[in-house]
């Protein structure tokens, strides 16, 4: 999984390795169902059948973090997450792994 983000818009890209050739293929191709969103693709996670795109620069640099659900080819985009306080920058790292999810917001007070 790559992210390319860019100001307004960005993408997710998903490859999948051949192994009898160790090769990689794109198999999709992520965007956000909102063409506003800001920095989409800044920092990408994937574990099993989920992948998580942040937007840390969005929405003030409040930020956000986009979810896809996977399967084969094909994607379904999930609910977002989000914080309420600026300059938090929420989905500048992300770690996913099975049910846990880490996300990073470097200065969103505890």
């Amino acid at each position: 999984v790559i992210g390319t983000q860019q100001p307004y818009g960005g993408k997710v890209y998903v490859f999948e390795k051949n192994e009898t050739s160790n090769s990689w293929r794109e198999i999709m191709q992520l965007v956000s169902s909102n063409p506003n969103l800001y920095s989409f693709g800044y920092a990408v996670g994937i574990s099993q059948n989920v992948i998580a795109s942040g937007s840390p620069f969005n929405n003030f640099d409040r930020g956000s973090v986009d979810f896809f659900n996977t399967n084969g080819e094909l994607s379904t985009e999930i609910l977002p997450l989000a914080t309420k306080n600026e300059n938090s920058f929420f989905g500048y790292t992300i770690c996913l792994n099975e049910d846990i999810l880490a996300i990073g917001a470097p200065t969103l007070d505890a």
